[in-house]
C-alpha cells in the first residue's frame, strides 16, 4: 500500500499530481472553521499524529468523513478536549514537532528503547495530547504497606543501590514544576535534581503526600517511608518520548526535521537544540510566503519523506539556499521541488503509514 500524506483540502490541486509522483496517497483535510481563515487550511494546526497508531484531531473533524478515513487506514482516533479559536494560542493545541530521527542519535538507548524528541510549548499545547506522552513515559509501580527493608529482597528486579529514597517523590518534580514548565526531574546524589525535559504527571501536584513507588527514565524512587514496597506487579517502562519545552507556541511550524538535525529561523528553537546537543540550522526569518501574514515558516513548507526533502516551492531567492541545501547534503538528503514558485507556507504535512 502507498504511504498516506494529510495536507490541507485547499493545497491539493496544486500538489497531488508531484505528490502522487512520490508515492504518496493524498488525504485532504477538511477547512478548520474554529481558526484564522488564513491558517484553516494548516494540517499542523488540526492534527497531531506522534508516529505510531494514535492520530489526535481539532474538535470539528469529530464524526466527519476523514475521521472515517483514518480509522479504517488502522489509526486510534483522537479529540483535543480544547474548543480552537482564531487567536494564538487558542489555535496551537496541536502544534509540536516529532523528531524521531534525532533521537537515534542523541539518546542512549535503554534495553534497547530509543525515546522520540518532541519540540513543543509545554503551555499551549493540548492537555489530551501531553496526558498521552505522560502516560508513556511514567509508570507507578504497585505498591502495599509492607517494611520497606522487603523492597531488596522481592522479586521484581530492584537491589540494593538500584533504587533512590528521597522524602517525597513530589520533591524530584518541585522546581521543574515552577512556571508551568513540567518536566520530570531525575534524582542527583550530587546537585541533588537534573531535569531531563520530560513533562511529569500532575498527579504529583495534587496530593498531601506522594508514597507509590515510581520509575522514571529507568530510575526508581522509593518514599522515605517504613510502609512502601515494590511488588512484583513492579515493571520498568522506558519513556518513548523525550518533550523539550520551548517557548514557541508555534514549534511544528517553525522547526524543519532533517532526520539528524533540524532547520528553524527560531532563536529558541535553535537555542533548545543547542542545549541538548542536537545538529541545527539557524535560517534568517522570513522570505516564506504565507497569504495574510508578513511571512510563514520552514516546518511549514517543507516536509522530509525518505530521503528527499519536499518543499513546495524553489529556494532560489532564499537568502540562506546555499546554506540549506548543505546541511540536506551533509545528511544524503536530496531537495525535490513540488512547484516553481517560491516557497510557501501551507501547514506543513502530516505522512501516515499504513497500518493495515
Amino acid at each position: 500500500m502507498k504511504q498516506k500524506i494529510i495536507i490541507g483540502e485547499r493545497y491539493t490541486a496544486l500538489l497531488k499530481n508531484k505528490l502522487n509522483e512520490l508515492g504518496l496517497t493524498v488525504l485532504a483535510l477538511p477547512e478548520n472553521p474554529d481558526i484564522s481563515p488564513h491558517l484553516a487550511g494548516h494540517t499542523d494546526l488540526s492534527v497531531f499524529y506522534p508516529g505510531d497508531k494514535n492520530i489526535f484531531l481539532a474538535g470539528y473533524l469529530k464524526n466527519t468523513s476523514f475521521q472515517n478515513t483514518l480509522e479504517e487506514a488502522g489509526l486510534h482516533v483522537s479529540f483535543i478536549e480544547e474548543k480552537q479559536s482564531a487567536e494564538y494560542p487558542g489555535d496551537v493545541q496541536l502544534n509540536a514537532r516529532i523528531l524521531p530521527g534525532i533521537g537515534n542519535k542523541y539518546n542512549k538507548a535503554v534495553k534497547n528503547v530509543i525515546k522520540t524528541i518532541v519540540f513543543l510549548n509545554t503551555n499551549t499545547v493540548s492537555r489530551t495530547i501531553l496526558k498521552y506522552l505522560s502516560n508513556k513515559e511514567i509508570k507507578k509501580c504497585s505498591a502495599i504497606q509492607k517494611n520497606k527493608s522487603e523492597i531488596e529482597s522481592n522479586n521484581c528486579g530492584v537491589k540494593q543501590g538500584n533504587y533512590k529514597i528521597v522524602d517525597d517523590l513530589r520533591d524530584i518534580t518541585k522546581e521543574a514544576l515552577v512556571g508551568k514548565e513540567i518536566n520530570t526531574v531525575i534524582y542527583d546524589e550530587n546537585n541533588k535534581q537534573s531535569t531531563t525535559n520530560i513533562r511529569h504527571s500532575h498527579d504529583l501536584l495534587n496530593t498531601q503526600k506522594y508514597d507509590d513507588p515510581i520509575i522514571l527514565n529507568g530510575e526508581i524512587f522509593v518514599a522515605n517511608s517504613e510502609c512502601c514496597r515494590f511488588t512484583d506487579d513492579c515493571r520498568e517502562i522506558q519513556p518513548d518520548f523525550e518533550l523539550i519545552h520551548v517557548n514557541q507556541g508555534y514549534a511544528a511550524c517553525t522547526t524543519l526535521d532533517c532526520g539528524d538535525g533540524i532547520i528553524s529561523s527560531d532563536n529558541g528553537i535553535c537555542q533548545a537544540a543547542k542545549n541538548h546537543g542536537i545538529d541545527y540550522l539557524k535560517i534568517s526569518q522570513g522570505h516564506i510566503s504565507l497569504p495574510g501574514y508578513s511571512y510563514g515558516f520552514i516546518g511549514g513548507s517543507v516536509f522530509l519523506h525518505d530521503n528527499k526533502m519536499v518543499f513546495t516551492g524553489s529556494l532560489r531567492n532564499h537568502p540562506d539556499r546555499e546554506s540549506i541545501i548543505q546541511f540536506l547534503s551533509d545528511r544524503c538528503i536530496e531537495p525535490f521541488f513540488l512547484t516553481d514558485e517560491d516557497i510557501f507556507d501551507i501547514g506543513g504535512a502530516v505522512l501516515i503509514t499504513p497500518k493495515c
